[in-house]
């Protein structure tokens, strides 16, 4: 489902370079799916098929997701709409054109496939590239899965490894899967026979899992590590979900109860005095740097301090930070502000034994306060990898270890509670080389409005982030 792979982004849909959708029937064919992050419905998607009218006219096949996505405290409605041509008779993709919109912003991209070969070309701007493929190679659409239930036939077969052109990044990664077991699933009033699949997205990190319909090789369920699940839907439920009309809430596993506590930080992996620059990618579109600084590291009566700088570049706007912490991750003063021509915004934290005291200055109005906090909060924000960094310094080291904790939101100014949880080992591909990282996974708020995946190496550097359901990536800049 296309949510899966879009903004709410599984990473695990695929749909094969043959046959695509072969849509046999000869009318119009409309499929709907809810969205569902956190066990919060979130958003649906609709996809309508239509056979070519004329002989050799080729089936089109619209997407049209919508999903409201909460970002600085604000939310805002995203449209996703994809326009994909296929050959009749051979399914082969002909061309794919997405466009994404959230609020006035837009991306998106426009595939055209000949010869062995596609011609991207981004929007609204940008160079035309070409990417190589061929017969084995698979291309997203989220829906269907023909070719696992015919690669899995023979029960010998446990894993394979599929070529995969992601049309949000516009790159060929490798996509494993792994066979489960079969499963009976009730959706949209019926009952579907399906076979259940593991997989794997080695240079994201993602996992999931999707449930395909025997008779047909069509996803009916999909959920990721990333809290986001599709399920098929009928008509009403797009009716329900725009009308704000109550939805019985999805059967999810409940968390897991915490089993253990951040621990003091011990030696950190950066260099006082150096700069660490990541690279934010949105899709397969650059959209920004942040740079972070280890200023020093103080002795005082109170304990070791951590005093960090941080200097992030988003279309355009600058946004500076500066920040102290001691070894429990506790903050002592914290600060973010524009430098940015003709715009105002700054926000600055002094925190005491159970209180902060504020003096903010956002959207042209001035405001100072205290806020009431417990005696241990730790520091978490909207816009700054490296706070999060800190955190994941503090994670256990057991595999499956989760901890709950308290921590002050500057720039929402409010208490929230955070949900950490080491998944344990995994490789990614960074730099150009595959590396061997603890993953780790986090929440932020009660009802886990943000969720934030880590990879940290040996030395204890985060090398990657991700949020939006993957969308959005945070990455360390290789040498």
């Amino acid at each position: 489902m296309r949510g899966v792979f879009c903004l709410a982004l599984g990473l695990f849909a695929i749909v094969c370079f043959g046959p695509v959708l072969a849509a046999e029937n000869e009318k119009a064919e409309s499929l709907y799916f809810a969205l569902v992050l956190n066990g919060r419905h979130t958003g649906y998607m609709e996809m309508t098929i239509t056979p070519g009218n004329t002989a050799g006219a080729p089936t089109v096949t619209v997407q049209e997701m919508v999903q409201k996505v909460k970002t600085l405290g604000t939310t805002t409605t995203v449209t996703y709409r994809s326009t994909r041509e296929t050959a009749p008779g051979s399914g082969k993709v002909l061309s794919v054109d997405s466009e994404v919109t959230q609020g006035s912003r837009k991306t998106g991209s426009t595939l055209i496939f000949k010869d062995g070969e596609v011609f991207v070309t981004p929007k609204p701007e940008g160079e035309v590239k070409t990417l190589t493929i061929n017969s084995a190679t698979i291309v997203d659409d989220g829906i269907s899965f023909p070719y696992l239930l015919k690669d899995f036939s023979d029960q010998n077969v446990k894993t394979k490894i599929y070529p995969v052109l992601d049309t949000m990044r516009n790159e060929i990664i490798e996509r494993i899967y792994t066979r489960g077991g079969p499963a009976k699933v009730k959706l949209a009033g019926r009952i579907f026979e399906c076979l259940v699949f593991e997989s794997a997205d080695k240079k994201i990190g993602v996992r999931g899992k999707v449930w395909v319909d025997t008779a047909t090789g069509r996803a009916v369920r999909t959920e990721n590590s990333m809290g986001v699940i599709t399920y098929l839907a009928d008509k009403s439920y797009k009716k329900r979900f725009l009308s704000g009309e109550p939805i019985d809430k999805v059967e999810t596993v409940k968390p897991k109860a915490p089993t253990a506590e951040l621990q003091p930080v011990g030696e950190v992996p950066w260099k006082v005095g150096e700069s660490y620059q990541y690279l934010y990618t949105y899709g397969d579109k650059k959209v920004g740097t942040e740079t972070f600084t280890l200023k020093s590291i103080d002795e005082t009566q109170e304990g070791v301090l951590f005093n960090c700088a941080s200097e992030m570049e988003i279309q355009k706007v600058i946004l500076a930070f500066e920040w102290q912490v001691d070894r429990i991750g506790r903050p002592i003063d914290y600060s973010s502000k524009t430098k940015t021509k003709g715009t105002r915004y700054s926000v600055e934290c002094a925190f005491g034994e159970k209180e902060v005291a504020i003096d903010a200055h956002r959207l042209g109005h001035p405001m100072k306060k205290t806020v009431p906090l417990p005696e241990t909060v730790r520091l978490v924000d909207d816009n700054n990898v490296n706070v999060f960094a800190f955190l994941a310094l503090a994670a256990p080291k057991e595999e499956g270890a989760i901890c709950v904790f308290e921590a002050f939101h500057p720039t929402k100014i409010e208490q929230v509670t955070c949900r950490l949880e080491v998944k344990g080992a995994e490789t990614i591909s960074w730099n150009g080389q595959d590396v061997a990282c603890r993953r780790i996974d986090m929440t932020v708020g009660e009802t886990g409005q943000r969720s934030i995946q880590m990879w940290i190496n040996s030395d204890g550097l985060l090398l990657r982030q991700t949020e939006q359901s993957g969308l959005m990536v945070m990455e360390l800049a290789g040498e």
